[in-house]
């Protein structure tokens, strides 16, 4: 199933003039400071999607991810599920140091009865950055042989008055491949391996545990930032914080400080938070705005609402997926997404995965009255939609599943559904 990026060009294209502005230097050298962009709006309309665009720009951007570097992978590499924040590293062979960092965290969902439950995502954060620092480290003595191959063959091949030319560029890009954070994150690894022990002790003692460190961690992830951005080596970074209506405290006094400190030292800082509307309405409604709440509210500048995607846009989607269907099946799935492009997604994801609902069984045919006849009573309201899928998941066994994923939030592990259902006697298939 094909699913590019389509519309939101007005706000794909604020976003990066909003990296462009923090990650290039004036004419006096130095860099202009942050920008802090929120993105708002109801579940569904594309936010993440929005901002993963964000970094396939970035890094399809010779200035900021070279091809002689190759750090960046060029594509978020999330199999258009749109749940990674950051991009994957693993398949990725760098030949050269990044010239920006993508920095990601998202909260799971929140229990509003048990709102102490919400955990911080500084240890994600860190582990994110250790595995940049274990690339660097692993990469660092095969980039430094490759400057001294390419060196050796300046002063043999060039001329005198080429060569020191083409030996200025190597330097530069030497100090360019320079580790910009080597070292920096030392002791990451051991303070993850320690948070995971905390997490796995009695409830209550990492309660108290995680309380008594909560201080040291804000420092000590300011410390991280307040080096990578501000050496002289400093590099220019964006700080996504998805799903931010969950954001738990810590992460908001982080945030607060690190945006506050930005603007007074100009950094080259990129914040970009992602929000539900009625969430973020409600909170700044309250006596006590959260922190994050009053960062969004005091940069109107960069606060992008997003709306129902353009009717065009669902129609060119549903050209692409469904090239058969006739003008008035068309109509009816652009109504049962109501503007909703992650709705339309799923609703032709589960039309392409059931041929029954297809003349001849040809998903590239029209829709048949079977078909239609399962259209009709869709929901078009997104939360009655997720509802009435739900709902439908057959046994209740897999339901359990789902909803014991949905509480652990992106630490779930699949390998946990897998077995839940195996318990259960249910047997797993291909797909």
């Amino acid at each position: 199933m094909k699913n590019k990026f389509l519309g939101r060009d007005r706000e794909i294209n604020h976003l990066f003039e909003a990296f462009n502005y923090v990650a290039q230097k004036n004419t006096e050298g130095l860099y202009s400071g942050p920008r802090i962009v929120s993105i708002i709006s109801e579940s569904g309309l594309g936010k993440s999607r929005l901002v993963q665009e964000l970094y396939c720009r970035i890094a399809n951007t010779e200035l900021y991810n070279p091809s002689a570097f190759g750090y960046w992978p060029k594509e978020f590499n999330d199999n258009d599920v749109n749940l990674q924040v950051t991009p994957k590293m693993d398949l990725q062979v760098p030949k050269g140091p990044p010239k920006f960092l993508w920095v990601g965290s998202r909260w799971p969902p929140v229990n509003e009865r048990n709102q102490t439950s919400r955990d911080s995502v500084f240890p994600e954060i860190k582990q994110d950055l250790s595995i940049h620092e274990s690339i660097i480290r692993k990469m660092s003595p095969a980039w430094l042989e490759f400057w001294n191959r390419t060196t050796s063959v300046i002063k043999a091949d060039f001329p005198g008055e080429i060569r020191g030319q083409v030996t200025g560029d190597i330097i530069k890009f030497a100090l360019d491949m320079s580790v910009p954070f080597s070292g920096l994150i030392s002791g990451v690894i051991k303070n993850t391996v320690e948070m995971a022990i905390d997490r796995s002790q009695a409830k209550q003692d990492y309660t108290a545990i995680k309380e008594a460190k909560s201080k040291d961690e804000v420092e000590e992830m300011l410390g991280i930032f307040t080096k990578l951005l501000s050496d002289k080596h400093a590099i220019p970074i964006v700080l996504w914080l998805d799903d931010a209506h969950w954001a738990d405290d810590l992460m908001q006094s982080f945030i607060h400080r690190l945006v506050f400190k930005a603007k007074e030292k100009k950094w080259p800082l990129l914040v970009v938070i992602t929000h539900w509307l009625r969430e973020y309405k409600e909170q700044i409604t309250e006596i006590n705005p959260t922190a994050l709440s009053n960062i969004i509210k005091y940069h109107p500048n960069d606060y992008i609402e997003l709306a129902k995607i353009d009717h065009s846009c669902l129609v060119t989607y549903i050209n692409e997926n469904l090239p058969g269907i006739t003008q008035s099946q068309m109509d009816l799935l652009c109504d049962k997404c109501d503007g909703n492009f992650l709705s339309m997604v799923e609703n032709v994801g589960l039309l392409l995965s059931q041929p029954r609902y297809f003349y001849n069984r040809d998903i590239t045919s029209y829709i048949n009255d079977t078909g239609i006849e399962k259209i009709t009573h869709w929901e078009s309201d997104r939360q009655r939609r997720v509802k009435q899928r739900f709902d439908s998941l057959e046994p209740m066994a897999l339901q359990d599943a789902l909803a014991l994923g949905a509480d652990q939030g992106v630490r779930f592990l699949p390998e946990l559904i897998i077995k839940h259902l195996e318990n259960e006697g249910i047997e797993l298939n291909d797909g």
